[in-house]
């Protein structure tokens, strides 16, 4: 603004002093206008010069508010920081405290504890122990969720308490009862073809399960009963027997390694179509070299009387 109005002020007294000259030159303008022309210039100059300092105090006087205005701001800031830093070193101070108060009561906790530290160590392992075992044995298809109440106990981050040793207690408690029932209840059994049947089981102990028609065998990694692709020998009989007196059971001691072994056990002919056409073609040999020993077996011994 004020760059325009410097030009607009020189530009008039320019045009005044052309205008002037004019009059000069062309002699048709008296002393009088002459001395008008330039008193009238010189107002204007002053005029403008009047109006530029008015100018010049504006701005002086708004860069003098805006300059307070920013001393407030800083003043505020600098109080805000002031009032952080006291706030920091109050702050500062609670969690030192607290962080002491937190190392004497870890010292109070580790001098309460320090005798039961073995107790809780056996009782961890025991409970990693049952769970293994127990979720791995034939009565886990009756009771699933026996285990389930040795979950925090098995919390390495948390001491055990009074309600967790207890909950251990009754689980060992009844995983020693299931091991010695011969029960009949209900399950969901899968046979050969991966299909679900909802049958009565009877269990005996940890050893040897089986529906109306077939023996069992539980995966503990699906934990489900599944019905023995191969069954025992006589299985069928005893089972059979089983409808009118209940006395016989074939019992696997090791808990249904050996019903698994068993099961996977191929027959003859699935060792046969294991071989491919390698072991037919070896089987085929082996019954010619056989029929060749039968044929010259008999000729020598034909011989043989003969010569007697």
């Amino acid at each position: 603004m004020k760059g325009l109005m410097n030009q607009a002020s020189r530009l008039r007294g320019l045009l005044s002093i052309i205008l002037l000259c004019l009059s000069f030159n062309i002699g048709a303008q008296t002393q009088k206008e002459a001395e008008a022309a330039l008193n009238l210039l010189l107002k204007q100059l002053q005029a403008d010069k009047v109006a530029e300092q008015a100018l010049h105090r504006e701005r002086e006087q708004q860069f003098i508010r805006e300059k307070d205005k920013q001393q407030a701001r800083l003043a505020a800031l600098q109080k805000a920081e002031r009032e952080a830093e006291a706030l920091y070193t109050t702050l500062n101070a609670k969690v030192k405290a607290n962080s002491e108060a937190v190392s004497a009561l870890q010292a109070q906790i580790q001098a309460r504890t320090h005798h039961l530290k073995d107790l809780y160590s056996v009782a961890k392992q025991v409970s990693q122990d049952a769970k293994s075992d127990i979720s791995a044995s034939l009565t886990a298809s009756q009771y699933p969720n026996a285990v389930s109440a040795l979950d925090s106990l098995m919390d390495k981050s948390k001491l055990p308490e009074i309600n967790d040793l207890q909950a251990l207690w009754l689980v060992l408690l009844q995983d020693i009862q299931a091991t010695g029932e011969v029960v009949t209840y209900t399950a969901a059994v899968y046979g050969s073809n991966g299909e679900k049947m909802e049958k009565k089981v009877s269990r005996v102990g940890p050893f040897t399960a089986t529906t109306d028609n077939a023996y069992l065998g539980y995966s503990p990694q699906d934990q489900r009963l599944n019905v023995l692709m191969r069954q025992p020998e006589l299985a069928p009989a005893l089972i059979d027997k089983n409808h009118r007196d209940k006395i016989d059971r074939i019992i696997d001691p090791t808990r249904g390694t050996v019903f698994t072994q068993l099961n996977r056990e191929p027959t003859l002919e699935e060792r046969v179509e294991q071989g491919g056409y390698v072991g037919v073609v070896i089987i085929s040999l082996g019954g010619l070299g056989l029929i060749y020993t039968l044929i010259r077996l008999i000729h020598l011994s034909l011989v043989q009387s003969q010569v007697k």
